[in-house]
C-alpha cells in the first residue's frame, strides 16, 4: 500500500508490505540472515527508512494512505530491522486492515512455476489486462550481480593497480634515498671483501624490514577506507555490507609484497652496478 509517513518535519514516501508470518515465498530477512517476523501491533521499518524520519523504536509517525479512500492515522514503530535492499515498511494484515480501513489490498502475487511450463504462462498473463507487469526474480538477480561484477572486477583492476603503483613508488624512492645516503658505506664494504650480494643483502633488508612493518599499519588503514567506502556507495536502492573476508586481507599482503620485491631486485642490481671508485673518491 503506498503511503506517505512522517516524523516532526520529515516525510518520505513509501510503501507498506504485508505477508503472512508463515508465506513460503517471501520473508523478511535481516542483515546477520535471521527471518523476521512482522509485529502483531504497529509498523516494522528498515534501518535506512528509520534514519531518513528520524524514528526509533516506540516513536509515532503519521501514515497517510495514498491509494484508496486514503486514510490517515498515527501508529507506533514497533521494531526498526537492518536490510541491504531499499527503504521499507511492514505491518501485518491486522494492522494494515485498521490503515487502510477496508478489506486487505493485494497489489501482487508470488508464484512457484514449472519451468516447463513457463513459456505458456507468461503469454497467459500477457493477456490479462488487470496484471501491469511481471518480473522474475532469477532474471532480476542475474540482472543485477552481472551489474555487480563488471563494476567489481573494473574497480578491483584499476585499485590493485593503483596500490601497486604506490608501493612501488613509494618503496623505490625510499631506495634511491638509501643508496644515496649509504653508497660510501656499501662502498667501502666492497672494498673490504664483501660479496656483492652481502652488500645488496643489507639494503634489501633494510627495505623489507620497513615493508613488513608497514602491512600491519596498512591493513588497519584499509579497513577504515573500505568501511568508507562502502557507506559512500550505499544508497536507498540497496547497501553494500561491509565483511571483508581473511584471504582479501592475503590478497593485499601479497600484492603489497609483489610490488616490494621487484623494487627491491631494481634497487640490489644498483647495488651490483656499484662503481667503487667514483663513490670512493666523491666527498662526503
Amino acid at each position: 500500500m503506498p503511503v506517505r509517513l512522517s516524523h516532526a518535519n520529515r516525510t518520505e514516501r513509501a510503501a507498506i508490505e504485508s505477508a503472512d508470518n508463515d508465506s513460503r515465498l517471501s520473508a523478511r530477512i535481516d542483515r546477520d540472515g535471521a527471518h523476521l517476523a512482522l509485529p502483531p501491533a504497529g509498523l516494522m521499518l528498515s534501518r535506512q527508512l528509520a534514519d531518513q524520519l528520524g524514528v526509533t523504536i516506540g516513536a509515532a509517525i503519521s501514515v497517510e494512505v495514498l491509494d484508496g479512500k486514503r486514510t490517515r492515522g498515527n501508529y507506533r514503530v514497533a521494531s526498526v530491522v537492518d536490510e541491504f535492499i531499499g527503504a521499507r515498511a511492514y505491518a501485518d494484515a491486522q494492522t494494515l486492515m485498521q490503515i487502510t480501513r477496508d478489506a486487505l489490498p493485494a497489489s501482487g502475487a508470488l508464484l512457484r512455476i514449472d519451468q516447463n511450463r513457463r513459456a505458456k504462462l507468461l503469454a497467459r498473463l500477457d493477456e490479462m489486462p488487470g496484471v501491469l507487469g511481471v518480473s522474475e526474480r532469477s532474471a532480476a538477480l542475474a540482472l543485477f550481480e552481472a551489474m555487480i561484477d563488471d563494476n567489481l572486477y573494473t574497480m578491483l583492476f584499476v585499485f590493485v593497480g593503483f596500490a601497486s603503483a604506490i608501493v612501488i613508488g613509494v618503496v623505490y624512492n625510499s631506495a634511491r634515498i638509501l643508496f644515496s645516503e649509504r653508497a660510501h658505506e656499501l662502498a667501502t664494504l666492497r672494498v673490504l671483501g664483501y660479496h656483492r650480494s652481502e652488500v645488496a643483502a643489507i639494503l634489501v633488508g633494510e627495505l623489507a624490514l620497513l615493508v613488513v612493518l608497514a602491512i600491519p599499519l596498512g591493513c588497519v588503514a584499509g579497513v577504515g577506507l573500505g568501511r568508507l567506502m562502502t557507506a559512500m556507495f550505499s544508497s536507498d536502492l540497496f547497501r553494500i555490507p561491509f565483511a571483508p573476508e581473511r584471504a582479501t586481507y592475503g590478497l593485499s599482503i601479497i600484492v603489497v609484497l609483489a610490488a616490494a620485491a621487484i623494487t627491491c631486485a631494481l634497487v640490489a642490481r644498483r647495488v651490483v652496478a656499484l662503481d667503487l671508485v667514483r663513490v670512493l673518491k666523491a666527498r662526503e
